[in-house]
């Protein structure tokens, strides 16, 4: 077929890469940083236009591989601090997807001819719902929908971002990947063609062009209608700045910043664990000095160097270890605020004296990344809520429990301790009830860690399986300690505002080294820790990051409940798996146009 690029096609190794680098090139810079959202709108085409052209199956399934690994090896070079080997390893599976992607659109534009306005972002989406499940719980950063929400508290709610409170992540990303395809047909096919012989229809650029303007019309004529609902229903509220948050209750909240570098609680030193606990004790009356209206203060994950909960505690009294007073410091300065407090802490259960050479150690059976409650009166509530999506090879290594050879082995090379550390899954979607001076209690669901990536997890944490909310809004705590570099932090604080916009609620993050701040449902980003008075002080080269500070800020509460609150990710599960078996019926479809076509040849001795 003759396009704007030729009969030829792509045959040399040195174009296949090129095509493919200058996708990558551009995904790049869709993210942060510099995260240069619109080319995420076009990013895909050199390697799509690569693949349709493409003479050289093989050829582009190794190149584009190639080239995807580079960019997995680059854009997650923040994992090395953590697991070389593992981040070798997650880039080498992440890269699959590439290859398996241009190769699954190059068999449906040879076999259907089908428009690359609906071919590109059919199978790039579906494949990246794939990722999100598989391995381990799946991987869904760097979807191409991320790079459209906002990540600095000076951009506006996107508009397109919008329609994630009706199909998901997935939804964005179709939008963006339709973009792509469309400049793919505007390259490929005539504007003016003649009738196709098998057809009879004329296979021109129009019908893809009216496609992508009605999808896109109704995208942003939906993202404005839900942006000026929200604006509507808050303008009495925010001209007030009253405490309730007018219509939609919103409640003031302090999150916590606090600094520790991962080897403060790696290999502590006493001198250096009283140092920081301090601190954030001091960090804490701060924030009360500046808003002595706070209803709520948020700590960060894992941020008490001991277990808090009562059995922990208790295990402690009874066997006379000096453990610290932690849980009675924390009670103690809930109390003397008056303000609640969410904690992020370890919890262990099962407590045992377990014999270690010639000394014997006091150790949990069970152990959990958990989020506890204390009130304003100082009292711990009886719920705490334990991580459930924990990081494969950060807190348990998955597959090989029943191996222990195997365990040791990985154990030693692959995760970042060299001893078993595995933490416990928790079972329970616990949902804290937190009492406000002069209003009804509000109720927050708290995600740790990654979690707030996890779209799933999120929406079953905000909504009930009847589609009713559960939650008013979300608490993620985080240590982003971990990870070295300046753009891992941004991207977790992009891809948490999805979170916001598919679910309709607010949330707070306090996150240990950043970045900590609001995000309204809208996925604005609002009051950051960068925003605060000395928070800058640090000098750091992005403000937020790697600093200490208090973000004080108005979680207002949105009552709209959403699509996807009730559906989840049916509805694009549908269309994956639709997908499959379009592309999967490809060779079927070019073995019956071999055997038609063999049919339509008679030999001359065959005339009648």
């Amino acid at each position: 077929m003759k396009t704007a690029f030729g009969s030829r096609g792509v045959r040399s190794i040195r174009w296949h890469i090129l095509g493919c680098a200058a996708t990558a090139v551009l995904l790049a810079l869709a993210f942060p940083y510099p995260g240069w959202w619109p080319l995420a709108l076009v990013a895909l085409v050199p390697a799509v236009v690569t693949a349709m052209r493409s003479r050289r199956p093989r050829r582009l399934v190794w190149t584009s591989y190639l080239v995807s690994l580079a960019w997995w090896l680059y854009m997650l070079q923040w994992l090395t601090p953590v697991t070389v080997p593992g981040y070798v390893g997650l880039c080498a599976y992440m890269a699959i997807y590439m290859p398996v992607a241009l190769l699954a659109m190059r068999a449906v534009h040879r076999q259907y001819r089908a428009a690359a306005v609906l071919a590109v972002p059919l199978v790039w989406v579906s494949l990246e719902m794939v990722r999100t499940y598989l391995l381990a719980g799946g991987f869904g950063w760097f979807q191409l929908g991320h790079a459209l929400a906002a990540f600095r508290s000076d951009q506006r709610a996107a508009t397109l971002v919008q329609v994630a409170d009706v199909f998901g992540e997935h939804g964005v990303s179709f939008l963006a990947a339709m973009t792509s395809g469309l400049v793919v047909d505007l390259l490929t096919r005539p504007w003016f063609g003649r009738r196709s012989a098998l057809t009879g229809r004329r296979r021109t650029v129009w019908p893809s062009l009216a496609l992508w303007a009605v999808v896109m019309a109704a995208a942003v004529v939906y993202g404005h209608m839900r942006i000026s609902q929200y604006d509507a229903a808050t303008a009495g509220s925010t001209a007030s700045g009253g405490a309730s948050g007018g219509p939609s209750g919103g409640v003031a909240v302090a999150v916590i910043q606090t600094n520790v570098p991962q080897s403060n609680k790696d290999s502590p030193t006493a001198e250096q664990t009283e140092a920081d606990w301090l601190r954030l004790f001091e960090l804490t009356l701060e924030a009360v000095e500046r808003e002595p209206e706070l209803q709520l203060i948020v700590w960060p994950e894992s941020v008490t160097p001991r277990p808090i909960n009562p059995q922990a505690v208790l295990a402690a009294q009874q066997y006379g270890l000096d453990w610290g007073n932690y849980h009675e410091d924390v009670a103690g300065l809930a109390n003397h605020l008056h303000v609640p407090l969410l904690v992020g802490a370890s919890a262990g259960e099962d407590w045992q004296v377990v014999a270690q050479g010639e000394r014997e150690i006091l150790l949990a059976t069970r152990h959990y990344n958990s989020v506890h409650l204390y009130h304003g009166d100082g009292r711990q509530d009886e719920r705490r809520y334990d991580k459930i999506h924990r990081v494969p090879f950060g807190e348990y290594v998955p597959w090989i429990e029943s191996w222990p050879w195997l365990l040791d082995l990985f154990l030693k090379h692959l995760t970042p301790y060299g001893f078993d550390y595995s933490l416990d899954a928790g079972v329970g979607l616990t949902v804290f009830e937190i009492d406000r001076a002069g209003g009804e209690p509000f109720r927050v669901a708290t995600p740790i860690c990654f979690e707030d990536t996890v779209s799933r997890l999120c929406r079953q944490m905000v909504y009930e399986p009847s589609g009713v909310k559960r939650a008013d809004g979300l608490v993620n705590v985080t240590n982003d300690a971990w990870f070295s570099g300046w753009s891992q932090r941004r991207q977790h604080l992009q891809i948490a505002t999805l979170r916001c916009i598919e679910n309709r609620v607010p949330m707070a993050r306090s996150v240990n080294t950043g970045v900590s701040g609001f995000i309204d449902s809208l996925g604005r980003i609002g009051a950051l820790n960068a925003d605060g008075g000395g928070a800058l002080a640090g000098g750091s080269r992005d403000g937020g990051q790697h600093v200490e500070g208090v973000a004080i800020g108005r979680m207002v509460f949105d009552s709209r409940r959403t699509m996807y609150g009730r559906w989840g990710n049916r509805p694009m599960a549908g269309v994956a798996v639709c997908t499959g078996f379009w592309v999967g019926a490809t060779p079927l479809v070019a073995r019956s146009r071999r055997r038609r076509a063999g049919a339509r040849q008679v030999r001359p001795g065959e005339i009648s």
